[in-house]
Formats: structure tokens, C-alpha cells, sequence
């Protein structure tokens, strides 16, 4: 592990001008605005599809959601990345929350038939990072390295990754966000030599982990953050300017400074620009101050807010 860096702490401030926009809302709503638009985000129904590899991140905002709003009927389903992205394209849901970019078909789907999405509400970042047993004797690994060993069928564990046995590397199944992240930033679109296991969830993934000590996990940082029988292994890479970086501690103050190589943002997908309630949603999970807080407090990097990184000895 990288033992001479600085440690970093990471303060989240957020803006005054940001203070709870829903309660703003409800201020000019009192104001003397209708009743019927007041509703419009403080009751009905709505449901809210998530990309199921997220559920022990989002957890909680969806309690936080429905102690704000009490008079909302709101159902939280979590699915597979892909038919998350299905259901929106298809006009089936209204909200869906993802970890990862419109893939190649879909992008072309949305381009044929001219789908005005509107743009998606980023709420968080988070690295894809490749997690091992918290007593694993590997401490560091290059990003390029791990690349070509899945790109060149050629290579060795020994001589690409340092390692004396050959790795299993273990990632949720093909439709889920983990999966599509991975083939974009690791694969970078191409197809692996190597044989991957794949499970159907990254809890799956994550009890493999810990039973074998050969298996390296493929997830996210929030995924694995505070659960002490895992550790991510920091990266060495190369960044757009070909410098090298050497490995720094996967950690949101890293991620802050885009000093990791794979990084990912979690969005909150809308279907229409229409002021309902699953617009509502998608800006309470994304500007509300305290909901943003709480993702700087669990571990990953809230979008909508302002940094001071403090360094010290």
C-alpha cells in the first residue's frame, strides 16, 4: 500500500445559495402559487428504477426521500442496468437511476427515432475499481498493465500483473452497470481474452472475493467502502497527456482531482423535461444539500457541491 502520501481529508461545504431547493418550493408555494402545483412534487405516485449494483449506496436517499415526502406513493424496483435503460427508452418509466453512459445501441436507438431526452441529472461520483481480501499481498497494480493482459491472450499474470498465480477476476453479469463500465474504461470496447466469472449481483461478487484469495473483484468504491474484509488496489496509469501517475489510495479526495484512471458518474435518467414527479425526484437526489451531503459521508463524490481539500502530514 502506498504508506508515504499525504493524507488527505476531504471537506464537503455546500453553498448557501443551494439551501433545500424543495423547500424554497414550498415557500412560494405558500406564497399564494396553486395548490395543483404544489402537489405536483409533494404527492402522487412514482416509481423509481435503479440499477440494482447501486442499491447499498441509494438505499438510504430513497428513506430520506419518502420522510421529506410522506404523501408521495413511492415504489423503489431495482434491475439490471440494461432493462433499467429499456424501460426509459421504451417510455416505460418515468426515472431511472444509472451508473453508466447510453451504451453503443442504445445511443443508436434514441438517434433513429429521434428521442429528446432531456439531459440526466448527475448525483455522484465513483471510481470502478478492482477490490481484493483486505489481507491480499498485493499493494499496487498499473492500469495499462491490467489492460493488455486482457486485450493479449499472449501475456503472463507474471510478467503483465507481478503476480505468481493467474488471477480469477469476478464482476457482476453482462447486463448490469459494473459490466458495461468495465468494458468502456478496462476493455475500452474491445473483447477480453481472458475468462471472467460473473455473478448476478456485486453482493455475489463481493462473498466470492472473500472466500477466495486468488479472486480479484471488479466494482465500485461505494460498493466496497467500510467493509473491512476488502481493500481496493490503487493504480498506477497514464493520464491524456501521457504523464505517468504514480498510485495513489482509492479515495474520493483522489477522485475529486481526477487522480484515478477509472472514474464513473451515477445519474438519475429522466424520460420527459415535464415538471412531475420524477423530474422532482431526479433534482431532490441531486441538489438537495443534505442528500448530497450524505454521499460525501458514505464515501463517494456528491456532484452538486464545493470542495476543500486539506493537506496534511
Amino acid at each position: 500500500m502506498v504508506n508515504t502520501m499525504k493524507k488527505i481529508i476531504l471537506n464537503l461545504l455546500i453553498s448557501a445559495l443551494l439551501v433545500s431547493f424543495f423547500w424554497s418550493c414550498e415557500s412560494k408555494n405558500n406564497q399564494g402559487n396553486s395548490k395543483s402545483q404544489y402537489e405536483a412534487w409533494n404527492s402522487g405516485e412514482l416509481t423509481v428504477y435503479y440499477d440494482r449494483d447501486l442499491a447499498n449506496i441509494i438505499d438510504t436517499v430513497f428513506k430520506m426521500y419518502q420522510k421529506a415526502f410522506p404523501d408521495v406513493k413511492a415504489t423503489f424496483v431495482p434491475v439490471s442496468s440494461r432493462e433499467g435503460m429499456a424501460l426509459l427508452l421504451n417510455g416505460k418509466a418515468k426515472v431511472v437511476l444509472q451508473s453508466r453512459k447510453y451504451l453503443k445501441d442504445e445511443d443508436s436507438l434514441i438517434k433513429e427515432y429521434d428521442m429528446q431526452l432531456p439531459v440526466p441529472y448527475d448525483f455522484a461520483q465513483d471510481a470502478l475499481v478492482f477490490f481484493v481480501k483486505s489481507d491480499s499481498p498485493i499493494d499496487t497494480m498499473n492500469a495499462k498493465n491490467i489492460e493488455n493482459y486482457f486485450l493479449d491472450y499472449k501475456l503472463t499474470s507474471k510478467s503483465s500483473l507481478s503476480l505468481n498465480y493467474e488471477p480469477q477476476f469476478v464482476l457482476p453479469e453482462v447486463n448490469s452497470g459494473i459490466y458495461a463500465n468495465f468494458k468502456e474504461l478496462v476493455l475500452k470496447n474491445s473483447r477480453t481474452q481472458r475468462l471472467l466469472k460473473t455473478f448476478m449481483t456485486i453482493d455475489s461478487v463481493k462473498d466470492y472475493v472473500a472466500k477466495n484469495p486468488n479472486a480479484i473483484g471488479v466494482g465500485y468504491l461505494g460498493n466496497i467502502v467500510g467493509d473491512l474484509r476488502f481493500k481496493p488496489i490503487p493504480l498506477g496509469y497514464y493520464d491524456s497527456t501521457g504523464h505517468y501517475v504514480n498510485p495513489k489510495p482509492v479515495h474520493q479526495a483522489y477522485i475529486v482531482q481526477g487522480l484515478y484512471p477509472y472514474i464513473i458518474t451515477d445519474r438519475a435518467y429522466i424520460f420527459s423535461p415535464e415538471k412531475n414527479l420524477a423530474l422532482w425526484f431526479a433534482t431532490f437526489i441531486s441538489k438537495e444539500s443534505y442528500v448530497q451531503r450524505y454521499f460525501k459521508d458514505f464515501g463517494i463524490v456528491p456532484t452538486f457541491a464545493k470542495f476543500v481539500l486539506i493537506k496534511g502530514d
